[in-house]
């Protein structure tokens, strides 16, 4: 889910994804879909950047969980 409220007098944005793992994606989107490969805690940073050259940036911390592990048995007898 996000939010675009950037917007600039003239020119264009482009954004870059920093998503903490050591992968950085350039792309003209503020809403990016992304699966780690680990579990952890990560600082993803979302940066806009004018045509003009301005930028700013947005972090947030994100905890990526272990999966779960079923812990169940079936009895399949007739």
């Amino acid at each position: 889910c996000s939010s675009d409220l950037s917007t600039i007098a003239s020119g264009s944005l482009t954004y870059t994804w920093n998503l903490g793992d050591g992968v950085t994606i350039n792309n003209n989107s503020t809403s990016y879909l992304y699966s780690y490969l680990k579990h952890g805690d990560y600082v993803v940073t979302l940066t806009a950047t004018s045509t003009f050259g301005c930028s700013d940036s947005s972090k947030i911390n994100i905890t990526v969980k272990k999966p779960p592990i079923a812990a169940f048995s079936i009895n399949d007898t007739i």
